[in-house]
């Protein structure tokens, strides 16, 4: 069912208009009442005023959802977008690394917390977006432990990526950094890498978007560990996608 063309809109004038009748300049609205709004009207009780008035309030609260509805597509908006945040654990990366988990990257946990610990040098792994289309990724960070004290370039590296395929004449996806690549994890402990220089990028359609984290090129131990992954982004849903 295709949309109505005319806006439900009703007794949109504030009063009625001076043209000869005795009510001419009264208001052509009048609220009834919590009572009478309760009770509804009776048999021998129509005031014109009340039935404005309510023929206008539905017809203004109806103006008001028509906003969620883009006109365009038939989503469902947010009048006003929504900053979120979404946290990716290693239990649901759906991770993909060079050589595999099982010779790269070891699934483990730390207290009651999944991570993924590097076993060779340098081990990649990459980490898929999964946000609803559509939305503007602001910023990507990452939680690592680092077993011990380094010095760059032997830091972890964070990155982040677009990718779109081309499903008209199949060929090699295109896949564009965004962003810079940046160095973390230097120091023993727990660290967060934030990527910078990051321009809010927009994660459309079938467009998707990922992170790599490269684990340091040596002196791995055995607490070296990738923790977490944040997107931060602007959400104008909601959407089924």
């Amino acid at each position: 069912m295709a949309a109505p063309s005319t806006a439900p809109d009703f007794a949109t004038d504030a009063t009625y208009a001076a043209d000869g009748d005795t009510w001419g300049g009264d208001p052509t609205k009048a609220d009834p009442g919590a009572g009478r709004r309760a009770e509804g009207f009776e048999p021998d009780l129509l005031p014109a005023p009340w039935l404005n008035f309510m023929f206008n309030l539905l017809g203004s609260w109806i103006n008001y959802l028509r906003t969620y509805v883009n006109a365009t597509t038939e989503e469902f908006v947010y009048p006003t977008t929504k900053s979120r945040k979404r946290t990716i654990l290693p239990i649901e990366f759906g991770t993909v690394a060079a050589s595999g988990l099982s010779t790269e990257w070891f699934p483990t946990t730390i207290g009651n917390s999944p991570v993924l610990v590097p076993l060779v040098n340098g081990a990649k792994v990459w980490i898929p977006i999964d946000i609803p289309s559509g939305s503007t990724i602001d910023a990507v960070e990452a939680i690592v432990r680092s077993s011990t004290g380094r010095s760059s370039p032997n830091g972890w590296i964070l990155k982040a990526f677009e990718q779109h395929e081309n499903w008209t004449t199949p060929a090699a996806p295109t896949t564009t950094q965004q962003g810079s690549s940046t160095e973390g994890g230097l120091a023993s402990g727990y660290s967060k890498i934030t990527i910078g220089s990051l321009t809010p990028f927009i994660r459309v359609n079938e467009y998707t978007a990922h992170v790599e984290v490269t684990a340091p090129t040596g002196s791995l131990g055995a607490t070296d560990a990738l923790v977490a992954i944040r997107v931060t982004f602007t959400d104008g849903g909601p959407r089924n996608a």
